[in-house]
């Protein structure tokens, strides 16, 4: 006889936003540095004369220097060398040079690992704010796209690696509140970043301005309800904290996507 207990109980459904948001940003990060890879991979192996301007700078400039610094690793000489920017970069591929060989095509795959590394670390922050790998994704794919992140991808240039790093402390100061352990992450990230390129000392605003709102502290009466929160914005903040509401200031201290946009913009 057939026991009705012993039938399989369907479990709860599945919801989608139960999802871990650091999950999604995985696979966000995942499928744009695959699609990168696509994209720029075959033109390096191809040995195309892609992006001439690229090129030349690659030929002149970078390949000579990054083959230079190896030759003198580990006691490179800084003083004096051919290049207008920093020598972080030229320093990294001079120590994966050391393991892997000084080939040009050897030297174009790890100088192309940068513009992944961005645009995966891009994809994974932009999918965890959003909540969405989709998103993440699609919101990624037009700088995957762009001719300037395509042609630094494909010939030795600085410029996705100086991206890369600046991309933790523009995204994190954007999205994130400022805690102490954060500044000094992106802090670090802002001075790895200017010693590949000078001008990004720049990035220091955008961090400074994270600073500011995470010193724009709160103060709320217990009980008040939302209706005084909209009170406030019509008071003085010397008047809000006197009778208890909020003090207007962005969720958690965070600058949001209006930082956000604005340093893209300056980029």
């Amino acid at each position: 006889m057939h026991d009705p207990r012993s039938a399989s109980v369907p479990g709860p459904p599945v919801d989608d936003a139960a999802v871990p948001t650091r999950t999604r940003g995985r696979i966000a990060a995942v499928a744009i540095a695959l699609i990168a890879a696509g994209m720029i991979w075959p033109w390096i192996l191809a040995e195309r004369d892609a992006f001439s301007q690229k090129s030349y700078d690659h030929d002149r400039f970078h390949l000579p220097l990054v083959r230079s610094f190896a030759a003198q690793w580990p006691a490179v000489d800084l003083s004096d060398y051919d290049s207008a920017t920093g020598p972080g970069y030229h320093l990294v591929l001079a120590t994966a040079a050391q393991v892997l060989g000084d080939g040009e095509t050897m030297l174009q795959m790890l100088g192309s690992i940068f513009a992944i590394g961005l645009l995966a670390t891009v994809a994974w922050r932009l999918a965890r704010w959003r909540g969405s790998e989709l998103e993440g994704l699609l919101l990624a794919l037009p700088l995957a796209a762009s001719p300037y992140l395509l042609g630094n991808a494909i010939w030795l240039m600085t410029d996705n690696l100086s991206l890369w790093l600046l991309a933790v402390p523009i995204l994190g100061a954007s999205l994130l509140p400022a805690t102490p352990s954060r500044l000094g992450r992106w802090g670090v990230a802002a001075a790895a970043a200017c010693f590949v390129r000078q001008i990004n000392l720049w990035v220091l605003a955008p961090i400074a301005i994270a600073t500011w709102f995470a010193t724009w502290t709160t103060t709320r009466r217990p009980g008040v309800g939302d209706r005084s929160r909209n009170a406030s914005w019509s008071n003085s903040p010397e008047a809000g904290a006197e009778e208890g509401v909020p003090i207007p200031e962005p969720p958690d201290g965070r600058p949001g996507p209006v930082l956000l946009a604005a340093t893209i913009a300056c980029l």
